[in-house]
């Protein structure tokens, strides 16, 4: 077993702050948070990422915003502008949804075109991408595959597509 430092633990630690009730000053506090433990980067809301941005200048703890988040089923130029913006407000990081049913309906192409969408614009801002799956809704697997067969899909497609990385919770 490794012995990590209290840095190491830190720099492995996205802080989410993204409950729907979560006011602007719990998101300033939750920021706050973020800079004093030095994690590696808070998980923002797409409307919070500017002054986010703001109140982590110079903390090192970088930014990212969620995408289509909570359910993946914006349309694909709506999850790719919503990437632009975050990432004009200096979001370093971006992690979008898939379209769950479209990914349960086997519309491959669909998918990994949505995934290229944000990966692109993403990318073209300097920006890494985090594709989610949300496990939750796919335990009986989708498309004619099972559960892992569906997941090992996903994240062929992921890759192809260019996502620097897969969360499947």
């Amino acid at each position: 077993m490794a012995n990590y430092s209290y840095q190491d633990l830190a720099k492995m630690i996205d802080h989410s702050l993204l409950h729907p009730t979560m006011t602007d000053a719990e998101l300033e506090a939750g920021c706050r948070l973020a800079a004093e433990y030095k994690v590696a980067s808070v998980c923002i809301k797409p409307y919070f990422v500017a002054r986010a941005v703001e109140l982590l200048h110079g903390s090192g703890v970088l930014v990212g915003a969620v995408i289509g988040f909570p359910h993946g089923n914006s349309c694909t130029e709506s999850k790719r502008y919503e990437t632009e913006l975050a990432c004009r407000d200096g979001a370093a990081e971006i992690d979008m949804v898939i379209n769950i049913g479209k990914a349960l309906s086997g519309d491959w192409g669909y998918v990994q075109r949505d995934i290229q969408a944000v990966c692109d614009e993403a990318h073209r801002h300097g920006a890494k991408v985090k594709v989610i799956f949300e496990n939750d809704y796919l335990t009986m697997g989708g498309a004619g595959l099972s559960s892992d067969d569906f997941k090992r899909k996903l994240c062929e497609l992921c890759e192809r597509a260019g996502a620097d990385w897969v969360k499947t919770s």
